[in-house]
């Protein structure tokens, strides 16, 4: 089985590519935001716990045989770590999908395009408040990968993406399914 964990920046397109993988793929998505956005409403300061609830319900879908889709920034080695935990316990294979927006201008269009959306507090909706954010978290979101790792630029159009994606997963093919 194999678990897809998406890495990158606010803004990048990363839920967006994550989403529409999901759905072409029919797999769970378990969305780190999903969860943050519920627990915000009660909990304040919830972003440990939103991790943590995450990395439970991945472990979960991967101990029951499923592959999945795990969206989260990974900014943090840490967080890294615990995908890598969890693809030991269940044998899965860890793939990593990086997105990037080559473009400031359109990565910025995107960000404080989110400000229409009413989204929860702690999305980033503001170009300059994020320039503080990245400048902050860009050290510690540069740590070594050792599993496949694979680097899209969100620029091009979606399906060609998602085609260029599918082409790269083809390449790890699940061990378990081809056994049987």
């Amino acid at each position: 089985m194999q678990l897809i964990a998406f890495k990158g920046m606010p803004g990048t397109g990363k839920s967006t590519l994550a989403r529409a993988l999901a759905r072409e793929l029919c797999w769970p998505l378990l969305d780190k935001d999903d969860i943050k956005d519920v627990l915000d409403q009660s909990i304040p300061e919830s972003g440990g716990l939103a991790y943590e609830t995450l990395f439970s319900l991945v472990r979960r879908q991967t101990l029951l045989g499923l592959d999945v889709i795990c969206d989260s920034p990974l900014t943090f080695e840490r967080s890294y770590r615990q995908l890598r935990k969890i693809v030991a316990e269940t044998n899965a294979i860890l793939l990593i999908i990086e997105s990037r927006c080559a473009d400031e201008h359109v990565w910025q269009e995107r960000i404080d395009a989110r400000k229409a959306l009413n989204l929860p507090g702690h999305h980033q909706t503001d170009w300059q408040a994020f320039q503080t954010y990245r400048q902050s978290m860009s050290v510690q979101a540069s740590y070594a990968i050792t599993d496949p790792h694979f680097i899209v630029d969100t620029l091009r159009p979606l399906p060609e993406l998602l085609s260029e994606i599918r082409h790269w997963l083809a390449t790890y093919p699940d061990p378990i399914q081809h056994s049987k």
